[in-house]
C-alpha cells in the first residue's frame, strides 16, 4: 500500500515520503503513523456521525364530526303514562293515572356540530310523527300525534363512534274527542345516543329519549292539567354536509 502524500522516486527504486517520514511508505497504516494509505479512511470520513432520527409514535386524529348534518328517524315508544287532574268547584282534585299504548314514531332531524379535539357539541332540531294512544276512562279517544324538539348535544369521539347526551325543549299536539279539550302540549326532552360513521359523510345511530310533558285544557269552567312521561327508542340514518 502507498500513502497518498508519497510518491516513488523517478531515479531510484526507493519511495520518498513527502512528509519526511523515516519509515518506508509501504508500511501499513497505523493510527499514529504520519503516512495514510490510499484505502484508509480520511479524518473527516472517520468523524462523521450519522444523525439519530427519532420517529414519534403515530397518533390517530379524531374523526371529524363538525358541520351541518340531517337525516331520518324510525322507532317506537317503549313505555309511558299520564295523569290528569280535574278540579271541581270546591277545589278538590281527582288524580287518575293511565297508560300509553306503545306505537310507532318516525321523523326528520337536522343540526350543526362544533368540534374541539375529541369533544363534539352543537344543536339539533327534530320533528317526530307519532301514533301513541292514551287509555281513558272518559268517553272518546286521546292520542299524541307529533312532537317538535329543540335540543343541545354534547358527545365524545371514539374512532368512528360518538356517544352523546342531549337535553332540550319539546312541543307537541294531543288530539282527543273526549272532554279533555287539550291541544298544544310542551315540556322537557332529554336522553342519550350513539352514532357510528359508516363513511366520511354517512352515519347511523340509536337514540333513547324521555319526554316530560305538561298540558292544560278542559271544557267549561273546570280546568284540567295533564302530566305525562313517554320513553322512545329510535334508529337514525343521516348525512353530513
Amino acid at each position: 500500500m502507498r500513502c497518498w502524500p508519497c510518491r516513488r522516486s523517478e531515479t531510484t527504486s526507493t519511495t520518498i515520503c513527502r512528509r519526511g517520514a523515516s519509515t518506508p511508505c509501504a508500511q501499513p497504516y497505523a493510527p499514529n503513523s504520519p503516512h495514510k494509505t490510499l484505502n484508509a479512511p480520511r479524518r473527516w470520513e472517520r468523524e462523521i456521525v450519522e444523525p439519530i432520527v427519532q420517529v414519534a409514535p403515530s397518533v390517530d386524529a379524531p374523526q371529524d364530526w363538525s358541520g351541518f348534518y340531517g337525516g331520518l328517524s324510525l322507532g317506537r315508544a317503549l313505555s309511558g303514562d299520564w295523569n290528569f287532574f280535574d278540579y271541581d268547584a270546591g277545589g278538590s282534585f281527582y288524580p287518575a293515572p293511565f297508560g300509553i299504548s306503545s306505537g310507532g314514531i318516525y321523523g326528520v332531524f337536522a343540526g350543526y356540530n362544533f368540534q374541539s379535539g375529541n369533544w363534539v357539541y352543537g344543536g339539533e332540531l327534530a320533528y317526530t310523527k307519532a301514533d301513541l294512544s292514551l287509555e281513558t276512562y272518559v268517553g272518546g279517544t286521546a292520542e299524541f300525534t307529533d312532537f317538535f324538539d329543540i335540543k343541545a348535544r354534547l358527545g365524545y369521539s371514539f374512532d368512528r363512534f360518538m356517544p352523546y347526551g342531549t337535553i332540550g325543549y319539546m312541543n307537541g299536539n294531543l288530539d282527543n274527542t273526549g272532554v279533555f279539550g287539550f291541544s298544544d302540549i310542551e315540556g322537557q326532552v332529554y336522553g342519550v345516543g350513539v352514532e357510528y360513521k359508516i363513511s366520511d359523510r354517512v352515519f347511523a345511530g340509536l337514540e333513547y329519549l324521555r319526554r316530560d310533558i305538561d298540558g292544560k285544557g278542559g271544557t267549561g269552567p273546570l280546568p284540567i292539567n295533564l302530566e305525562s312521561d313517554i320513553d322512545t327508542l329510535s334508529l337514525h340514518v343521516g348525512m353530513r354536509f
